[in-house]
C-alpha cells in the first residue's frame, strides 16, 4: 500500500494498491468469495437473496467528491 494525497482536497488520503497488493488481494480472493458462498447462499433462499442484492443496492459505496478523483 501506498498513500496518495488529493490536489482537491487536502483532507482526503487515498490508499493506492501496489503490484504487491494486488497480488496478495487476488491470492486471498478464492477463499473470501467461499466464505461469502458460505455465510449468505448457503443461508438464504433465491428471492431473500434477491431481496437483500436490492437492499445493498441501495446503499451508495461509490460516492466521492466531485473535485478529486481516486488516483488511478
Amino acid at each position: 500500500m501506498e498513500k496518495a494525497a488529493c490536489d482537491g482536497d487536502a483532507r482526503i488520503t487515498y490508499a493506492v494498491l501496489t503490484d504487491s497488493g494486488a497480488h496478495k488481494l487476488r491470492e486471498a480472493a478464492s477463499t473470501h468469495l467461499a466464505d461469502i458462498e458460505r455465510l449468505f447462499v448457503g443461508r438464504f433462499d433465491e428471492a431473500e437473496l434477491e431481496t437483500l442484492a436490492t437492499l445493498l443496492g441501495r446503499l451508495d459505496l461509490g460516492s466521492k467528491p466531485a473535485d478529486c478523483a481516486p488516483p488511478s
